[in-house]
């Protein structure tokens, strides 16, 4: 099922960076400091590897950029639906011209923009989805994404908030040689924040 007015609407809303974080609307989508759980998606996905290139489903409010550019990847793709934040990530690219890193951005929905000939040793995913579609889109990452875009030994990671749901662990471990699952929690959260403190990072290896 695709919702093409949900899409159409995230797509055309402005986004506002504040000091909390990224707003669409009056509604924040990403917080500042989610940083630490994106410092450790970064940690376990990228630590033990040299001359990679890292794909990023979501840039969003480049939290997870400035955690993985630490790590010095050899490229770095980001695919955005919004606009807004497209010029926002191209701002903050000239922000690191210093690195060596290769940074792209592709603008439009992932389930449009992504081929089966473009390989990455990392894929990242924090997207924005439908509450009666993220399941259906959640296996068609796996299934399709990871399946076609993700080199040998590669490694998938994805923003899970809460405790791993049984159905997505099954099927991760069904795709892949390895999963490692840990759980990260974040005080201090915005009141505003209406989902759960605790945070699972689930890092999965072809």
């Amino acid at each position: 099922m695709f919702h093409r007015k949900y899409y159409e609407r995230m797509i055309n809303c402005v986004p506002i960076v504040d000091k909390d974080g990224l707003k669409y609307g009056s509604h924040h989508v990403m917080y500042w400091k989610e940083k630490p759980l994106m410092d450790l998606h970064a940690k376990r996905l990228c630590a033990d590897k040299s001359d990679y290139d890292v794909l990023d489903i979501g840039f969003g409010l480049g939290v997870f950029f400035r955690s993985v550019i630490a790590y010095a990847p050899r490229s770095y793709t980001a695919i955005e639906a919004n606009k807004g934040v497209v010029k926002y990530a191209l701002k903050i690219f000239r922000d690191y011209h210093w690195t060596k890193t290769n940074m792209h951005i592709k603008e439009g929905l992932w389930q449009n923009i992504i081929d089966n000939r473009s390989k990455y040793d990392v894929i990242m995913s924090d997207t924005c989805s439908p509450k009666d579609n993220r399941e259906e889109e959640f296996q068609c990452l796996v299934n399709q994404v990871c399946d076609y875009n993700l080199k040998e030994n590669g490694k998938f990671s994805f923003f899970q908030n809460g405790e791993l749901p049984d159905s997505r662990y099954y099927l991760l471990e069904k795709r892949f040689k390895h999963v490692f699952i840990e759980t990260i929690q974040i005080d201090n959260l915005p009141i505003e924040w209406k989902k759960k403190r605790l945070f699972t990072v689930a890092t999965s290896e072809l």
